[in-house]
């Protein structure tokens, strides 16, 4: 796979067929636009270390985000939400876990998260050896919480003990 926003061409790239160049470009733009009237905001972003769908992984803090979000378009991709370090800017990455939350505030691990525009209350769970201590979010190179959320050291448990390991993407 290759990244359509690159500009530098290489022999892999001019192997793929125009039709499937033009299909990503199209999706590319589908999905990075798609968050041009979302309002986004953090309610919650603490160290989590309640229970899990999944194997805990071993060396590695767990970051709880809880967002409000709507107004997001069709094509809004949930998995390219960046963490950022509203310290210095750096951009940790996309691909958290996310789960759709009840109204009691628990992931619903067979649930799908709402449809455009929303809106919609989600988890991401991100996983670094390192979790920065005030964070924004980012989507396709722009913020799309810009007031920085600061990182409690601890929050309330989010999966029922036992939860099945179901989608988280």
């Amino acid at each position: 796979m290759f990244l359509t926003g690159c500009s530098k061409q290489d022999a892999a790239q001019e192997r793929v067929p125009e039709n499937l160049r033009t299909t990503l470009r199209e999706v590319a733009k589908k999905q990075s636009t798609a968050s041009a009237n979302a309002k986004c905001a953090i309610q919650e972003a603490y160290l989590y270390d309640g229970p899990l769908p999944f194997p805990r992984p071993p060396n590695i803090e767990v970051l709880a985000v809880v967002i409000e979000i709507s107004g997001y378009a069709d094509g809004f991709d949930f998995d390219d939400i960046d963490l950022i370090d509203a310290d210095t800017g750096e951009n940790y990455g996309s691909d958290p876990g996310l789960w759709p939350l009840t109204a009691d505030g628990l992931a619903d691990v067979k649930a799908e998260i709402p449809a455009a525009p929303g809106p919609a209350t989600v988890l991401l769970l991100y996983g670094y050896d390192k979790v920065p201590r005030r964070i924004k979010l980012g989507y396709w190179g722009k913020e799309i919480v810009t007031e920085p959320a600061k990182v409690a050291d601890s929050g309330r448990a989010l999966f029922p003990a036992g939860a099945p390991p179901e989608r988280s993407n």
